[in-house]
């Protein structure tokens, strides 16, 4: 058995420690730990919708990287583009300028002169009436492709056109419009017949060449060159003045 000296000793240290006042101490750290838990709460909302921010974040970096792939992969196929214009664009320019040495601008300016000396020789003589109307028609103005065939060629020279007779030097025509026929003396009449014989004579022997000279270019540097020529017979024998 103890003795009562050491179980007195017991109860005085037990007492102690009761009659110590650590109740307050173990109140503020309950309210510290409970702070400690509040703030543990909130920082792991904020880290839950920081991860959420990334995870968002991070899907949008990686379509702007998509967009910014796109982007160059069309900025490459637009330069490969815009070379291969421009390289077609120098061969049609190289193609142009051949053109435009083959055809050369002296040789094109002969032409539509030849053209023009070619439209003013099919310019007949008729009556005072014709002959206006003859120069109304040939006014200045574009000029139009000749096609040399038979039917233009008919068409052009044809006989009914140039057919002048004395019949028609002899009508003549009113102001107000109405036309009567001179009448002629028997003597007249008699030197007009002379003369329309002497002049189909003289048709048999007389004739007028047309001469048409055409160039074209072929594919290549060479010029041809077609001469045509026709010759014409008039209805009637030139007026003798």
């Amino acid at each position: 058995m103890e003795s009562l000296s050491a179980q007195f000793d017991d109860l005085m240290r037990q007492m102690q420690v009761l009659a110590d006042p650590a109740e307050y101490k173990f109140l503020e750290f309950l309210d510290h730990e409970e702070k400690n838990r509040v703030q543990l709460r909130e920082l792991e909302a904020e880290v839950s919708r920081l991860n959420e921010q990334a995870t968002r974040y991070q899907k949008e970096i990686k379509s702007l990287e998509m967009k910014l792939k796109n982007a160059k992969h069309m900025l490459d196929v637009e330069k490969a583009k815009r070379i291969t214009t421009e390289k077609e664009k120098n061969d049609l320019a190289g193609q142009i300028g051949l053109v435009m040495e083959l055809l050369g601008r002296g040789q094109v300016n002969e032409t539509r002169e030849r053209l023009q000396q070619l439209q003013h020789s099919f310019t007949f003589t008729g009556t005072a009436t014709n002959q206006r109307r003859s120069m109304r028609d040939l006014s200045p103005g574009p000029l139009s492709t000749i096609t040399e065939d038979n039917d233009t060629m008919g068409s052009i020279l044809s006989v009914s056109d140039i057919d002048i007779t004395e019949d028609d030097l002899e009508e003549t025509r009113l102001r107000s419009g109405r036309s009567f026929k001179r009448r002629s003396s028997p003597e007249r009449q008699d030197s007009s017949k002379g003369k329309r014989r002497s002049g189909r004579r003289s048709e048999e022997i007389q004739s007028h060449e047309v001469k048409t000279q055409v160039t074209y270019y072929t594919q290549g540097d060479e010029i041809k060159k077609i001469h045509t020529e026709m010759k014409v017979k008039p209805s009637a024998p030139p007026l003798s003045t």
